[in-house]
């Protein structure tokens, strides 16, 4: 695997850590929207640097469309792998995304 996989993962574990607080003596997860509403005005390495990320797919999207597309793609496998009867999800909206 490459550098990117366990970039991404780290990051993701890391927005996760921020979203657990400690409530009446247990952990529980905030929801992503009060996420973002703690995290908005504040300054950390971790926010900039996915805004940084945010704003430079702006920049040069056609750069980033294959893997978007290959992301994409594979969502839908999983999807299939999951829910083959198509009882979750239905198949008319399971339509993959072609290269331009």
């Amino acid at each position: 695997m490459g550098a990117s996989v366990s970039y991404f993962r780290g990051e993701q574990r890391a927005i996760g850590e921020k979203m657990i607080r400690e409530v009446n003596g247990s952990a529980e997860c905030i929801g992503y929207a009060a996420f973002l509403e703690a995290e908005f005005g504040k300054t950390s390495p971790l926010i900039d640097c996915l805004r940084e990320d945010v704003r430079s797919l702006t920049r040069g999207i056609e750069a980033a469309s294959a893997r978007i597309i290959a992301i994409q793609n594979s969502l839908i496998d999983l999807l299939t792998f999951l829910d083959p009867a198509c009882v979750r999800f239905p198949a008319i909206r399971r339509t993959t995304l072609r290269a331009a």
